[in-house]
């Protein structure tokens, strides 16, 4: 669907290393990576053509738009299974049309354009719902094509992702912070600088096979990510 967090959270930890940040900037440099993924824009839209209520989904990094129905969505169920099944209808690879104030969207292979409606208040849950599917999504299908982990582990860090943004993000305490990079890295912060901070080999090649054994992923995996973002 829309097209990355995991490993890229090791590479970001040892790059900000190389500053001598402190904790709290280096947490703060940890939540900007993650804010960068899975981002979406999501639209309420209509076509002329069709009867069905839908949204366009923009992923923010790629542009990337899609138009799915939203009408059989039932609320409070899993949104990114919804993507999944055979209910939905999506359009993809839409074509941006920024000319039209707001902007349009097309589809070239049905030639339908979709343009910006007002939601009523249902609408406007199935959106916020969707929207966090889409950014589940999203996480899930870059860990699994980037990086090689699990669907499983893939969709436990999205989901954590998301409920570490809801939290607060980059403004949670440095326990906080430390708490949730152990989740996810199998470290926290706080050990992450020492070890890096330390140039001690050893325990860097420790903290990459944590690292890596926690995601089901290879050391090899691990230090190229550091090499691709440290250098």
């Amino acid at each position: 669907m829309l097209k990355w967090i995991s490993l890229l959270t090791t590479a970001a930890l040892l790059t900000a290393c190389k500053a001598d940040m402190t904790h709290q900037q280096l947490a703060n440099a940890f939540a900007d990576v993650l804010n960068g993924s899975g981002q979406v824009t999501v639209t309420f839209v209509k076509s002329k053509s069709l009867h069905d209520n839908l949204i366009v989904i923009q992923n923010k990094n790629t542009r990337e738009a899609l138009a799915v129905t939203i009408d059989r969505y039932q609320s409070n169920s899993d949104a990114w299974a919804y993507f999944q099944s055979n209910q939905v209808q999506m359009y993809r690879d839409l074509e941006i049309q920024p000319t039209f104030s707001p902007a349009r969207y097309h589809d070239r292979i049905t030639n339908l354009t979709f343009e910006t409606a007002a939601a009523n208040s249902q609408n406007l849950e199935k959106m916020a719902a969707l929207k966090e599917g889409a950014e589940v999504g999203s996480i899930i299908e870059r860990l699994q094509a980037g990086y090689g982990l699990s669907r499983e582990r893939s969709s436990e860090i999205a989901r954590l992702v998301i409920a570490w943004k809801k939290a607060g993000g980059r403004e949670l305490t440095d326990a906080d912070h430390d708490s949730f990079a152990k989740q996810v890295l199998g470290v926290t912060i706080t050990e992450a600088k020492f070890i890096l901070q330390s140039q001690d080999q050893a325990a860097l090649d420790g903290l990459f096979k944590k690292a890596a054994d926690l995601n089901g992923t290879t050391i090899d995996n691990v230090r190229e990510l550091f090499n691709k973002f440290a250098n």
